[in-house]
């Protein structure tokens, strides 16, 4: 983020995420010559946002508000329009993006601290199932023991594939308009863990994270149910600009019929009332890029004692035929089978011809023609269409 506008802030010391934003919301409020004469040297906040406009082909209908808040109030309803990855819209759709507030802060040479704030209306989040328009994705802490050692505590984005570990919620940064149709269901894009993070091993770099979680389950209280997530990354750097990871995750899903994300309702019959999910999830992750090209492979494959396995699949391959301009294809699909109990069974299949177009170190516009075929909702649908998003650091 060399090129990225920042403003210099003082750490305001807070005991909880609340009064961190209302301290940061507070030095935004003054002038930037204020900040200049007031402000440290090693704190920095980076603002992102963006806009999307979607065409397409749906004729499905737009849920009014109403229908949309009946829905939340009714699981029945709920269980095959709120997975954030089926839910589709209408033609000529607005989308207003996530605003992000990235603060990044060094107190000594070896602690330092980071915080990821995002502000979105919650009929444009792709987690439907919140109900708030402020929230916390990252607040850590890092404590660096040795050249190649450290330790994070705090919430933090879960490091088991490339694009979790390497791209937060500014999507200025995402090589597609979107992130892969795994994320929020397999991927475990959040956790609140302590994490030992060791890295530069050797001519490849070799690396490796063992993280300790309170599972999805837990949500933003830490530990409330003991360590109930455990995750084990190893990589390395097969050349200089590329990296392979493989990665181990585990969790117990607490009675998992009232997770968000349950939404297979056809077996609940079957199922004892708060029963716990348990599943194992194994990950790989391919990343390369050139001066010319830029490769980006995940591959989830999550399994339980209950069901069969479940498949996921991002391919992105870009080539940059200007300094400022990459044309890429994308392919991202996943597959549950049928008799899964938690997660909605079915096959949702997504395919896109794009550009992304780096007008400016500050900005940028992406465009994608795109496919998708998904029968993981109550009426399977397919669609193709027109989408764009322009990308900004303020």
């Amino acid at each position: 983020m060399n090129h990225d506008l920042s403003l210099k802030l003082t750490f305001c010391s807070a005991t909880s995420s609340k009064l961190m934003l209302a301290s940061l919301l507070g030095c935004l409020l003054v002038t930037p010559k204020t900040l200049a004469l007031e402000l440290g040297s090693n704190w920095t906040l980076n603002i992102f946002t963006d806009i999307q406009l979607n065409w397409d082909d749906d004729d499905h209908d737009e849920m009014s508000m109403e229908d949309h808040d009946h829905m939340d109030d009714d699981p029945m309803g709920a269980m095959h329009m709120e997975d954030g990855h089926t839910m589709h819209h209408s033609v000529n759709d607005f989308e207003l993006g996530e605003t992000v507030l990235f603060v990044q802060g060094q107190a000594t040479d070896r602690l330092s601290f980071l915080a990821d704030f995002n502000i979105q209306p919650k009929k444009y989040r792709d987690d439907h199932h919140s109900t708030k328009i402020f929230q916390v994705a990252r607040l850590q802490a890092k404590y660096q023991v040795s050249n190649r050692h450290s330790i994070l505590v705090g919430k933090m984005h879960t490091p088991v594939n490339y694009w979790n570990d390497n791209f937060h919620h500014g999507t200025i940064f995402y090589p597609t308009i979107s992130r892969p149709l795994a994320f929020e269901e397999f991927v475990p894009h959040h956790e609140i863990a302590v994490r030992w993070a060791g890295e530069n091993f050797g001519q490849q770099r070799w690396f490796y994270d063992v993280i300790l979680g309170s599972g999805q389950s837990a949500e933003n209280d830490p530990f409330t149910n003991g360590i109930k997530a455990f995750a084990l990354i190893g990589g390395f750097h097969p050349s200089p600009r590329s990296q392979i990871r493989l990665a181990y995750y585990e969790d117990t899903i607490l009675n998992h019929e009232d997770d968000p994300n349950h939404v297979s309702h056809a077996m609940d019959g079957m199922v004892e009332e708060g029963l716990d999910y348990e599943y194992d999830t194994y990950a790989a992750s391919f990343h390369h890029e050139s001066d010319k090209i830029r490769v980006l492979t995940e591959i989830f494959l999550t399994d339980s004692k209950a069901d069969d396995l479940k498949k996921t699949w991002y391919q992105y391959f870009g080539w940059k035929v200007k300094p400022w301009i990459t044309p890429y294809l994308q392919s991202d699909w996943v597959s549950v089978p049928s008799g899964e109990i938690h997660f909605q069974p079915g096959h949702n299949r997504f395919y896109a011809i794009g550009a992304d177009f780096s007008i400016h170190p500050q900005l940028s516009f992406k465009a994608e023609f795109f496919t998708q075929d998904n029968d993981r909702v109550d009426e399977p649908y397919e669609r193709t269409g027109l989408q764009v998003k322009l990308s900004v650091v303020l």
